[in-house]
């Protein structure tokens, strides 16, 4: 019966990758978006030899010189696997002007970053989506 359950979370737990792929897919072809380069990963499934550069970094104090190395070897956007959740990291401006102005509320924040930058960001456009997101947003707008 134990081993049952765990193949119906295993079996739960590919479809839900292969339906999110699909989604993906479908949405970058409507978009005429190219794939994005992945990160070389040694762990594949949950990224954490992503994650534990990223950390040992931070500590060491080179998490510019790593993120410039990075940048230098996949391009200026690219696709990570953190902790298992598929990431878009990019330093190009036409994607992140596009994010930031006119597409945000297709790319949801505020479950991953208000509770870990809550203590020194607050609510404001970094961290919150919908309402809180577009006023913070309209505040600032003349910057932009």
């Amino acid at each position: 019966m134990f081993t049952n359950a765990l193949l119906g979370l295993f079996a739960i737990f590919i479809g839900k990758r292969l339906l999110s792929w699909a989604h993906i897919n479908i949405k970058r072809r409507s978009h005429g978006c190219k794939p994005p380069p992945h990160y070389p990963h040694r762990d594949p499934i949950l990224g954490l030899d992503y994650v534990w550069t990223e950390l040992k970094e931070r500590e060491e104090g080179t998490s510019w010189a790593g993120d410039r190395n990075r940048f230098a070897r996949l391009g200026r956007t690219f696709e990570v696997n953190s902790w298992g959740n598929r990431t878009i990291v990019t330093m190009d401006a036409q994607n992140i002007r596009e994010v930031l102005s006119t597409s945000f509320s297709k790319f949801g924040v505020q479950d991953m970053r208000l509770a870990v930058s809550n203590g020194f960001m607050g609510i404001g456009v970094f961290t919150t989506d919908g309402e809180y997101w577009e006023h913070s947003r309209k505040l600032i707008a003349p910057m932009f």
